[in-house]
């Protein structure tokens, strides 16, 4: 579903707490100060007018992969626990299953048909592809900023224009996702 944020009656982000079985949804608009709610609420993406093709083309294939990877692999992947204090996820690795707290995953780095969890701790390799592992983790807690990273919003100490501080590390920004992420971070500073 494309929605504007502006619209007779109801706004684009009233309507989808209305719904039960919420489409995936992304927002055309020219108001970027609603990206973060549009996060809370799970949208696919968040296009800001004027809006080009090519943008246009990859918020498209952004939902039918999402689409995809869910008809393909339902929500299997990760097996969320609620402990008392915290959500907590089993990640597995090789033959192995690691009870991981999601608010410990700093960010993950992909490297094709696998991807690494950097944690608090330590860092686990696993047999996932980041559109699965992105599908399936909060996305009011990470977003991905680039093909390669998702990062958790919590453990950013810095974002300068093409980078991500994480504790030292630098993880870089693409252009793709440069222009959401800022408007987003950019929201949530006001």
């Amino acid at each position: 579903m494309f929605l504007d944020i502006n619209m007779p009656n109801l706004s684009g982000i009233s309507l989808p707490k209305l719904l039960n079985n919420r489409p995936h949804i992304v927002y055309t608009t020219a108001y970027s100060e609603y990206a973060i709610e549009s996060y809370e609420l799970n949208a696919v993406d968040y296009l800001l007018k004027p809006i080009g093709f090519d943008r246009l083309l990859q918020a498209v294939m952004k939902v039918k992969q999402v689409m995809d990877q869910k008809a393909k692999y339902g929500n299997t992947k990760f097996t969320p626990v609620e402990n008392d204090s915290e959500q907590t996820i089993f990640i597995k690795s090789g033959a192995e299953f690691h009870q991981v707290a999601i608010q410990k995953i700093k960010y993950i780095e992909s490297d094709g048909n696998y991807v690494t969890f950097y944690t608090m701790k330590r860092s686990i390799l696993s047999r996932y592809k980041i559109s699965e592992v992105l599908e399936l983790l909060p996305q009011q807690y990470f977003v991905r900023i680039h093909r390669s990273y998702i990062v958790a919003l919590n453990h950013i100490d810095t974002v300068k224009k093409h980078c991500v501080v994480i504790e030292g590390v630098e993880i870089p920004i693409s252009a793709n996702y440069r222009e959401g992420f800022l408007a987003m971070i950019e929201a949530m500073g006001k």
